[in-house]
């Protein structure tokens, strides 16, 4: 047993030891068992092998393989018909001559309704027959109709097993949830769309992954999604907009419309207490182990629910619920009135897509989104603006906004934020905390001055800078100036200009030959690869207190040893294994063994 009750609940104790497994259809003469056999349909043999190649082949690591079949020459597994059956059963791979073997009631034989066997996705009979398949695989039924262990009641319905003998809602048309696991249980998973698959829905219970259509367009079916790895999407824009849905990313969660979840209801045959349980109707289910990382909404009301991976969520149009739950979401409501969560993590509120200015205020979680709708925000960390005059206002925790295009109003308000105005004239008050002012994103080179409160931002924009402690520069030649505050000034790629004024300043020139000013009081140096370019330090000052930051994890594997380093104060080069990183003017006073740290 594996511990796991949705696994144990569904194994009967055997499995074919191989994982090549043949298979055949019965094709006269005489029969080893006690039944009376005959050949199944040809339409039969059609969906059988459907079944095994189409649907259960991938979601394990077996390779199905057709035989003849004759009186001394068979399959593992072998269909047949046979008025034994009530209507259909098969044997377990136990090592006899019947294991595998499936017996389907000849009175089933047609497609004359949902019964019959001949039918195709969506039918009773479809269901039955990879029922069948599953017992021949080793899977038992997982309520009381079979041996313990079982599925607690409110678990035993076809939307997590089609081993089940609650047939609740509409018939499944391939292996569930449950299923799937105790499946790759014994037999392991195949890995199967582990590239960046898109999931196209035209219904709820139907899809195309790229390569094949599963589920139906017409018949109302339950199915699930294996995918092994990459990065998901499923699309939901081509859904009617006849009702709304409920997308659950989580695993074992189900894509479905809002009428039809929990839209059955049952009760256990075997419940005592007669208590009612609900399930779903119809819809496509998750499969454990299965990460989707994004969604894209339908034009009618949506409630999303993610998973704990990084999510990214666009809700269309109408009135939408998006949950981003764990993982560093990005979540956008589209139009409409939303309601959006972002859950643990770092997550983003977006509004990069309308088509007019929006006003956003985490402090009160309250967005106009600029198309009519009015938002409501929980646990959302970042903004990201649209391309007019935004309003963005942050609450007490630690924010990120990004501008956009226009000239937007940015409000830190509490907590340690960081702000990327864009294009535009940007007004941005970085409120109480160490606020950051970040121009990577910049075209051109960057002229930022945080003691006169004006950043000039490379595209012809003039931005107006509050309360700003740390500037960040773009890979051009940029020129970024601190106030009276102890600030932090990042040059990025590109020959800098780095003026700290008064302060204890942090100065990191990055990649280029950068030119660095401490200015007053004790100010560090930050250096992360020797290879980076050599930058001047004008006004190093060891009685000031100034010290060279050495960064050691990208530095080198050696860097903490101080004798690597080496100092010229004739000519104030400081190199690191021979090699030059920084030069210092040569009335600093510098030491190495005291000047440099390790960080």
């Amino acid at each position: 047993m594996s511990g796991d009750y949705q696994i144990d609940s569904l194994l009967s104790g055997y499995k074919w030891q191989t994982n090549t497994i043949t298979f055949s259809f019965f094709n006269g003469g005489r029969y080893y068992g006690t039944e009376t056999v005959s050949p199944v349909s040809e339409a039969i043999k059609q969906n059988v092998r459907y079944i095994l190649s189409n649907i259960i082949q991938p979601l394990i690591n077996v390779n199905f393989v057709e035989v003849s079949d004759s009186e001394s020459s068979y399959g593992q597994i072998r269909y047949m018909l046979s008025n034994n059956a009530r209507y259909a059963y098969a044997y377990y791979p136990t090592g006899t001559n019947q294991a595998g073997d499936v017996f389907l009631n000849p009175d089933f034989d047609h497609n004359l309704d949902t019964n019959g066997f001949q039918g195709g996705v969506g039918t009773h009979g479809f269901m039955s027959l990879i029922h069948e398949t599953l017992h021949g695989l080793g899977l038992k039924h997982p309520g009381f109709a079979s041996e313990p262990p079982y599925l607690p009641s409110s678990e035993d319905n076809t939307t997590n097993s089609v081993m089940t003998y609650n047939f609740t809602g509409n018939s499944a048309s391939n292996p569930m949830p449950y299923d799937i696991k105790a499946l790759q249980y014994l037999y392991g998973a195949r890995s199967y769309n582990s590239g960046n698959t898109t999931y196209t829905f035209d219904t709820v219970f139907g899809y195309s992954d790229g390569s094949q259509y599963r589920g139906s367009t017409t018949k109302a079916t339950k199915l699930s999604i294996w995918d092994s790895g990459g990065v998901d999407t499923l699309n939901f824009s081509r859904l009617s907009t006849n009702d709304s849905y409920r997308f659950d990313l989580r695993e074992g969660g189900m894509l479905t419309s809002k009428s039809a979840y929990n839209g059955t209801s049952y009760e256990d045959w075997d419940d005592t207490t007669n208590t009612t349980y609900y399930t779903t109707t119809n819809g496509t289910a998750i499969a454990y182990g299965v990460t989707i990382e994004n969604v894209i909404g339908s034009a009618s009301n949506d409630t999303i629910i993610g998973n704990d991976a990084a999510n990214n969520f666009n809700g269309g149009t109408g009135n939408d619920y998006l949950q981003g739950n764990a993982g560093n979401d990005i979540l956008t409501g589209n139009t409409g009135n939303d309601t959006i969560d972002g859950g643990t993590g770092i997550d983003t509120v977006s509004y990069q897509s309308v088509t007019s200015a929006v006003n956003v205020n985490l402090a009160t979680g309250i967005a106009l989104d600029g198309q009519g709708g009015r938002d409501t925000l929980f646990n959302l960390e970042v903004i990201n603006g649209s391309a007019y005059n935004d309003t963005l206002i942050g609450n007490s925790g630690n924010n990120s906004f990004a501008g956009g295009r226009g000239n937007d109003v940015i409000n830190g308000d509490g907590g340690n934020d960081s702000f990327n105005g864009g294009l535009g004239n940007d007004t941005l008050n970085g409120g109480a905390g160490i606020d950051i002012v970040n121009y990577q994103n910049a075209t051109s080179a960057v002229n930022v001055n945080l003691g006169i409160g004006v950043g000039l931002d490379g595209q012809a924009g003039r931005d107006s800078l509050i309360n700003m402690e740390v500037a960040i520069g773009s890979i051009y030649n940029d020129t970024l100036t601190g106030n009276t505050a102890n600030n932090n000034l990042t040059g990025g790629n590109g020959n800098d200009l780095l003026n700290g004024g008064a302060g204890s300043d942090v100065l990191m020139g990055s990649a280029g030959n950068d030119t660095l000013y401490g200015g007053l009081n004790a100010d560090n140096f930050v250096f992360s690869a020797v290879s980076q370019g050599i930058d001047v330090i004008k006004d190093f000052s060891r009685v000031g207190g100034d010290k060279i930051q050495i960064q050691s994890a990208s530095f080198g594997a050696t860097a903490t040893n101080l004798n690597l380093f080496t100092y010229n104060s004739a000519t104030g080069a400081l190199n690191f294994n021979g090699n030059q990183f920084a030069t210092l003017n040569t009335n600093s006073g510098f030491q190495v063994t005291t000047d440099i740290i390790f960080i």
